[in-house]
């Protein structure tokens, strides 16, 4: 997706309820990285929770609010030095004893799956629901579900216990990322089945 068309479904999907953007961009380095970050910054600012995919020091750089950490990516107290004392920090987990070891770092959330098959992890293995639950039942943090979750699921994904879904095809693949938006913010405060075959 070209940088402003990005920024255009970000700030629509933003009208829509979204209310914490990632910056996952693994293909733009440089100097183009550096002002698209700083584009998503200013169209989140006072509106949504900005974090950076993988790089505290664009996240200092840019003012993010935090840093995504990769779950074998560098230890959290590292990525907090680096990004700064206030900024957020949540690791990827895709276990519980990964989602101990986040927790005993330090780590702000985590973001748990792969929850149903996703695009953007193609071949991952998808645990349903049933990974919410048990990272839920073991650590004190806010707990997100990733992987295949829109307006069809979003509900049984909460309804296992997490805080929060994380999305990328979803929204950004749909004609009206605002109207995509909307449909999951509306499902995500319903506790739904927690039938991890649907």
């Amino acid at each position: 997706m070209p940088p402003r068309e990005l920024i255009d479904a970000i700030d629509a999907a933003i009208q829509g309820g979204v209310n914490m953007v990632q910056l996952r961009d693994r293909a733009t380095t440089g100097r183009a990285r550096t002002d698209l970050a700083k584009a998503v910054r200013e169209v989140t600012r006072d509106r949504a929770v900005f974090v950076v995919n993988g790089d505290p020091e664009l996240t200092a750089q840019t003012g993010a609010d935090g840093v995504h950490l990769p779950e074998s990516a560098m230890p959290v107290s590292t990525a907090r030095q680096i990004a700064g004392p206030g900024a957020l920090v949540g690791r990827s987990v895709h276990s519980r004893a990964a989602a101990a070891s986040a927790a005993g770092q330090g780590a702000d959330y985590l973001i748990a799956g792969t929850v149903y098959p996703s695009p953007s992890h193609p071949g991952g293995t998808a645990s349903g629901t049933a990974i919410i639950r048990s990272i839920v039942g073991m650590v004190d943090l806010p707990v997100i579900g990733i992987g295949g979750i829109d307006a069809s699921n979003a509900a049984r994904v909460m309804g296992a216990g997490a805080r929060g879904v994380a999305c990328i095809s979803a929204i950004l693949a749909a004609k009206d990322p605002r109207l995509a938006a909307a449909a999951i913010a509306k499902h995500i405060d319903q506790r739904g089945s927690n039938d991890d075959t649907q």
